[in-house]
């Protein structure tokens, strides 16, 4: 942020000193709205979802930047995910929920990976024990 405003604060004083004094102003704006992007990138970027298998269940927690915290739990036993066009799901019976909106398609399918593995180890021991 101080090289955007120090490019910005130079490049309007150029303009002040030929006479567009205008300029320093919009240039001050860019600096503002590149400050607040930023922040809503970082903010934004402490959403997370752990994903758990507890005790026969698929937990899913969402939790917010602000850490407001969302669980939905499924029968482990009978969950899966699946991806369908470009969305992550995890799917039970007739219950789908969307997790993962933040990845890229790659990432969604490393993720689903992980899941349906972790879910076919959950079940293995859970047969033999």
């Amino acid at each position: 942020m101080l090289f955007v405003g120090g490019v910005s604060f130079v490049a309007g004083t150029a303009f002040l000193m030929m006479g567009a004094w205008p300029i320093l102003g919009f240039f001050g704006l860019d600096v503002l709205l590149v400050y607040v992007a930023f922040k809503m990138n970082y903010r934004n970027g402490r959403h997370r979802e752990v994903i758990e298998i507890i005790d026969g269940e698929l937990c899913v927690r969402a939790i917010s930047p602000g850490g407001e915290e969302r669980t939905r739990r499924f029968q482990a036993y009978w969950s899966r995910s699946v991806i369908e066009g470009e969305k992550l799901l995890i799917r039970n019976r007739n219950e789908a929920i969307e997790i993962g909106r933040f990845l890229i398609l790659e990432e969604k399918e490393e993720v689903m990976k992980e899941i349906t593995s972790a879910l076919q180890t959950w079940r293995n021991s859970y047969r033999f024990s």
